[in-house]
């Protein structure tokens, strides 16, 4: 947590899935999963590159830009699709109980998710597209002691950040594919 307090709601989350004895009661209701140290995480290793991937330059232009997004943000979840959520700090160094949520997705693609916490940015993601899946994930949320005002996606906040992280990346990707001798359009 970069020596930050947990956030309430995380907090209760971990305790929940500490008590778990062994099932992911977290991945059940709402499809994540708290990183666990020690796991091998491919969006935040680079494992899933191959000898082919690290020989094209543009593609390790987007590798050195994608980490050094992931340097200002403190990740903490896994979806069951492969993506990544934490706190977005930005280079204004937010502290977590006021950063954002960001998603890095499978694709390398940055974006802020709505919702004023892990818990709701959670509960915004997954693909619950009507109200009563919804409301029993909320519910859920509820049980573990996390309250959240929204009665559906709609209501979850937007969230703002003075640097967006996609935008951020878009522009270290430029700059290394120049350094790289890679030029704009190819």
């Amino acid at each position: 947590m970069r020596g930050q307090d947990v956030p309430p709601d995380l907090r209760a989350l971990l305790d929940v899935v500490a008590s778990a004895g062994g099932v992911d009661p977290l991945r059940d209701a709402l499809g994540f999963a708290l990183l666990m140290p020690g796991r091998d995480y491919p969006l935040l290793t680079g494992s899933y590159l191959n000898d082919r991937d690290r020989q094209n330059p543009d593609i390790m232009a987007n590798v050195a830009a994608i980490n050094d997004v992931l340097a200002l943000i403190t990740m903490v979840a896994e979806s069951e699709d492969g993506d990544m959520i934490g706190y977005w700090h930005g280079p204004e160094r937010t502290p977590i109980g006021k950063a954002a949520i960001v998603k890095l997705d499978t694709e390398g693609m940055f974006g802020l998710m709505q919702g004023r916490s892990l818990s709701e940015a959670m509960l915004g993601n997954a693909p619950f597209d009507d109200a009563e899946r919804f409301s029993e994930a909320r519910a859920w949320l509820a049980g573990c002691g996390i309250e959240i005002d929204a009665n559906g996606r709609r209501g979850l906040s937007t969230p703002e950040a003075s640097t967006r992280p996609d935008k951020l990346h878009e522009m270290l990707y430029r700059q290394k594919r120049m350094q790289a001798g890679t030029k704009a359009g190819d």
